[in-house]
């Protein structure tokens, strides 16, 4: 694992929107992988929205650089770190600012 992303826990749920059909949706509570991994993902698009020419090496790097140092996290990721999508997407808006928004 390179880098964490919020998944939740017993205590805090991240929550989710299903959509089962027009008229019911409904919200639910979860956990785990499956809800850091949208998360990294989300951040991921955000950046390439952002800079559509990023190579994935080159996003995979600002992911690596940018995320937040989580003492918890030393030695069970690769880089000690979780995503943070606003100093992602400063990074990225920095290195092309043309695309900068105002």
């Amino acid at each position: 694992v390179h880098m964490a992303a919020p998944g939740g826990n017993e205590k805090e749920f991240i929550i989710s929107l299903a959509t089962e059909n027009p008229v019911q949706s409904v919200l639910n509570g979860l956990v785990g992988t499956s809800m850091a991994t949208p998360i990294v993902s989300g951040v991921a698009a955000l950046l390439l929205a952002a800079d559509s020419q990023l190579t994935p090496a080159e996003l995979k790097k600002v992911l690596m650089e940018t995320g937040d140092e989580i003492a918890t996290l030393d030695g069970k990721t690769v880089s000690g770190k979780q995503v943070n999508a606003l100093s992602a997407l400063s990074k990225v808006l920095d290195l092309n600012p043309a695309q900068k928004m105002n």
